[in-house]
């Protein structure tokens, strides 16, 4: 009788037992385990790129720190300090913003710009735009500036186009307690603009010099009308 051997032929080659047994089981079961292994590395891999969410580019723009009225020209803001840069994510921005300051140089703003609003190209005009006004005044009309502090002109309060009532201590008569008052230098008045620092009225023409000189005598203070008294 021929003794065994560990191999056979087949389809004409010779195959040893290397996957026969137990060996070749424990041989089976770690490559398994290996390849196993493997794609759920990169299974966990392409989870965690599909779930994390990118993180979008940011960019640079320039905001605005204070109230700006409509009319004042960016010169005068930026002399105030009045703006600041400001990083933002880009699908934040606003279309139009301002990265350069030089891109709205000798403009004034368009439109009452709040605190924290960032400054786009449509917010701002050149100033022979903004500061033509005299397609909001009547023929017996006439517009004039005037400079007021905070508080005597509501800074931040009255906006283009509110009904206002002029009043000066200039020539005031003297009230109960001996001392002089405020007298009416004109009612209903329509603010035309509001620069930093003064109001732009359209005020009868009869009292418009005497609304000037009171300007410069003395102090001019801003009644805000309420709509139902309003033109």
């Amino acid at each position: 009788m021929e003794a065994s051997t560990s191999s056979r032929k087949i389809g004409g080659k010779w195959s040893g037992g290397m996957f026969t047994g137990r060996r070749g089981a424990i041989i089976i079961a770690v490559v398994a385990a290996l390849l196993a292994g493997a794609l759920i590395y990169v299974f966990v891999q392409r989870y965690k790129t599909s779930v994390t969410p990118s993180t979008p580019p940011v960019s640079t723009v320039i905001v605005a720190k204070q109230y700006i009225p409509r009319g004042t020209p960016i010169g005068v803001v930026e002399a105030a300090n009045g703006t600041q840069s400001m990083s933002v994510k880009s699908t934040a921005i606003v279309p139009g913003a301002i990265s350069d300051p030089a891109a709205i140089a000798g403009q004034v703003a368009a439109t009452n710009i709040a605190p924290g609003q960032q400054l786009s190209t449509s917010d701002f005009v050149t100033s022979a735009v903004a500061v033509s006004l005299s397609q909001y005044l009547s023929k017996s009309e006439r517009a004039l500036q005037v400079p007021l502090d905070a508080t005597h002109g509501m800074q931040g309060y009255v906006a283009v186009g509110d009904h206002v009532d002029l009043a000066t201590s200039v020539g005031g008569s003297a009230g109960a307690s001996g001392h002089p008052g405020l007298r009416i230098l004109a009612t209903n008045v329509t603010v035309l603009a509001v620069p930093t620092g003064s109001l732009v009225f359209g005020v009868p023409a009869p009292v418009a010099q005497q609304v000037a000189y009171a300007s410069d005598n003395g102090k001019i203070w801003v009644f805000m009308r309420p709509p139902s008294i309003q033109k």
